[in-house]
């Protein structure tokens, strides 16, 4: 084997050794962006480049394979289960108590599970090798949280806050602590939450309209004297405009006297005085005086 022959192995050899070197660098890369998610991102950012930044993951690997997580028994599930009703119950009467008593509930689980809750910054990095996906919401409640313990946190931002806990709450229980079936948050606005009446306060009945049948208005009909019910003109009761509501009473002196109608007239066209036309009757009881009989 010669020189040259050497000198293009060794090359080779060397090339194959880089590439490898390479590709499994891209595969512990991949592997980290999908451990960490968003929180890879982050730390390249916080430590100013990718190598420090991976190296700081591993490091987050290891010391998480020394922890001894456990479990959650069926009665701590209760107790936390419980224990969320409880703080979100709360939020409606006092959004500031409800707030403090969720961070609470929410260390008290990440120390059940056996992660450190000693130090924040390191609580957050064991975390986040295998609850990543919800670190963001942790971040931006214990914010909101300190803000809170100052006294400059807003009830919407409170509120903000119990939803970024739950968050981690579920990731953490394994399952969500309230199951509503619905879309939304289901954590209400204290400043819109609308008051509920207090047990035992009577209320007020609403008084309900009338109803009028087709009995009572046949009741309510006027039908002045010598008339009968046939000779009311279905018009007046289809439209109560034209001529006289059905329902008001006819005067005396626009009474008609006969039974049918005077020279076909119909029975608006009543004389008012008597009937149209005919002299008026005198009152046969009536005495008589000597200028009557001239």
């Amino acid at each position: 084997m010669s020189a040259t022959d050497v000198i293009v192995i060794v090359i080779v050899v060397v090339v194959v050794a880089v590439l490898a070197a390479l590709a499994i660098r891209v595969m512990q890369r991949r592997k980290l962006r999908d451990r960490f998610g968003d929180e890879y991102q982050r730390v390249v950012d916080e430590k100013g480049g990718r190598s420090a930044a991976e190296a700081e993951l591993r490091r987050r690997e290891k010391v998480h394979a020394t922890l001894e997580l456990r479990d959650l028994s069926d009665a701590d599930r209760v107790r936390f289960r419980d224990g969320w009703v409880a703080v979100q119950t709360l939020f409606v009467d006092d959004p500031v108590a409800a707030v403090r008593d969720g961070d609470r509930l929410v260390t008290d689980l990440v120390a059940a599970r056996g992660y450190p809750v000693s130090d924040y910054e390191d609580r957050l990095a064991q975390l986040s090798v295998e609850h990543a996906n919800v670190l963001n919401h942790y971040r931006d409640a214990h914010d909101i949280s300190t803000r809170n313990d100052a006294g400059k946190a807003t009830t919407e931002e409170l509120r903000q806050a119990l939803v970024h806990y739950r968050e981690l709450f579920t990731d953490l229980l394994g399952e969500r602590p309230i199951a509503d079936g619905s879309t939304n948050d289901g954590i209400p606005s204290a400043a819109t939450e609308p008051s509920a009446p207090v047990a035992g306060t009577p209320v007020a009945p609403v008084a309900e309209a009338p109803v009028t049948t087709d009995a009572d208005r046949d009741a309510e009909r006027v039908v002045p004297a010598g008339l009968d019910d046939s000779d009311l003109a279905a018009s007046d009761l289809a439209e109560p405009d034209r001529g006289k509501r059905v329902n008001e009473t006819i005067p005396a002196d626009a009474a008609r006297t006969t039974d049918e109608p005077v020279n076909g007239a119909p029975v608006a066209d009543s004389v008012q005085a008597g009937t149209r036309g005919s002299t008026p009757r005198r009152d046969s009881s009536a005495p008589r005086t000597d200028a009557d009989e001239a």
